[in-house]
């Protein structure tokens, strides 16, 4: 907070309503990565995560936009994506299955 504070001011503690951080080098799933390919994957490998799975599960992060691949960018980019299918989908008309 002290960075904010010094780059905005006071107003920071007047529009911060709470903040959380995490570790992710204290994370046992990720063990210090937030977006890692292992050696031998490839940007194919990356792009078959965007793939729905029965056009009812789908993956979006940062982990599966290889053109912004590990940015906030790609992770919004891949969500924005998803969602703009599924919105498109018939069954987001007000059909019920």
């Amino acid at each position: 907070m002290g960075i904010l504070r010094a780059s905005f001011g006071p107003i920071v503690d007047e529009q911060f309503e709470s903040m959380e951080s995490f570790s992710w080098n204290k994370d046992r799933f990720s063990q210090g990565a937030y977006c890692f390919n292992p050696m031998g994957s490839s940007l194919d490998d990356v792009e078959t995560t965007k793939i729905p799975l029965n056009d009812k599960l789908y993956f979006a992060g940062d982990f599966a936009c290889g053109e912004f691949l590990g940015s906030v960018h790609g992770a919004s980019l891949c969500g924005e994506m998803h969602a703009n299918h599924i919105l498109k989908s018939p069954r987001s008309s007000g059909s019920k299955e």
